[in-house]
């Protein structure tokens, strides 16, 4: 957030360099892929340099104001550890390979649905479901619960585990292009393995 007010309080700054460009219809191509590319292609127009004065000053002291008014990240609450958050954390995360119906991505009964829908061979199902429950599953439930591990150790632990998820996904994924069950079965087995391996950590966080 307070890079991209920074970004944007800059852009009347980068349009001295441009031919009237407009900020969101019309964004300045000097970036792409993370990688800076090169600016010759931009058009330079003729300006004066108390224009161009006028133009930084009234940048910076917009910065500025931004600055002193924006909430410091240290400042920010970190949400309380509670054993009541820490079980409807591992709740969530039980409700996808347990018999929970599947209602959508994310909500519940995902290895179930996963495991259906590779049993009946419905490839174009697997390929579309892999692809957005490593997002849903892994990284809004997975990762939620391994903030909470109060040790380094006990978190790379997690951490291994959430990596091994995605990984399972992209192997049924794979297998799934493939029209592969045996290999598709395989990898859901790890998948499931995984998961019930993580979901002892509940009982092992320990409060302060």
């Amino acid at each position: 957030m307070y890079q991209s007010t920074t970004f944007l309080l800059f852009l009347p700054f980068l349009g001295i360099w441009t031919d009237h460009a407009h900020a969101f219809n019309h964004p300045v191509p000097f970036m792409s892929l993370g990688k800076v590319s090169s600016c010759s292609n931009l058009k330079k127009i003729p300006v004066s340099r108390r224009f161009v004065l006028d133009k930084v000053a009234k940048t910076s002291a917009s910065i500025l104001t931004v600055a002193a008014w924006a909430p410091s990240p240290a400042a920010a609450k970190k949400e309380p550890v509670t054993r009541e958050s820490i079980s409807a954390v591992f709740a969530s995360i039980r409700s996808e390979i347990d018999d929970t119906p599947f209602v959508d991505i994310g909500q519940g009964g995902g290895v179930k649905y996963l495991e259906g829908a590779i049993e009946k061979k419905e490839w174009e199902k697997v390929k579309e479901f892999t692809k957005f429950y490593d997002l849903e599953f892994r990284k809004a439930k997975m990762s939620k619960a391994k903030k909470m591990m109060p040790d380094k150790e006990m978190k790379s632990q997690g951490t291994q585990l959430c990596n091994n998820v995605t990984f399972d996904l992209i192997g049924i994924n794979r297998a799934a292009r493939v029209e592969d069950v045996e290999t598709a079965h395989k990898y859901l087995g790890e998948l499931k393995e995984d998961i019930l391996e993580f979901l002892k950590f509940e009982e092992k966080i320990v409060l302060e």
